[in-house]
């Protein structure tokens, strides 16, 4: 009796792996870049702990669905913006994205808005000012602020 048990648990494992839990399903994909279900709900999570800290300074928040929706959007603009750089061959280096990170800490710093890590964690929904995702920011506003080519 224990064996059809077991036998039975095992195959609904192999039923929920196959289709795919809901965590791990893709929100939103651009090239090979894959937003997955539980990475955006811990940025959505993130956004609204950091909008509650603000809340006392501004009107209501926004809906869990309209946090899901910028950061969607943010995401996928975010991706098509850094792979066409990357179609037209435009770099960015460590130092510049160091240099970008530095004047964002220092206009934050001024602004008095909260901390670094805070501001990124509660706008970006991001993990933080030292993280990779956050570091690909910097490197979007470059890529974006490069003089263009003209099209041939």
């Amino acid at each position: 009796m224990h064996l059809n048990k077991w036998l039975v648990a095992l195959l609904a494992a192999i039923a929920l792996v196959a289709c795919g839990s809901p965590a791990v399903q893709p929100v939103a994909r651009v090239d090979n870049v894959t937003l997955s279900r539980q990475e955006l709900n811990t940025r959505i999570d993130r956004v609204q702990h950091g909008l509650q800290k603000q809340q006392q300074q501004q009107g209501s928040p926004p809906s869990r669905d309209q946090i899901e929706q910028q950061l969607v959007e943010l995401f996928i603009n975010q991706n098509l913006v850094l792979g066409l750089a990357k179609q037209k061959g435009v770099t960015v280096s460590d130092k510049d994205v160091d240099n970008q990170v530095a004047q964002f800490r220092q206009q934050i710093t001024q602004s008095g808005g909260g901390t670094f890590d805070e501001v990124v964690q509660g706008q970006l929904g991001l993990p933080g000012g030292d993280s990779s995702e956050f570091r690909l920011w910097p490197r979007r506003a470059s890529r974006c602020s490069r003089p263009r080519s003209p099209i041939s």
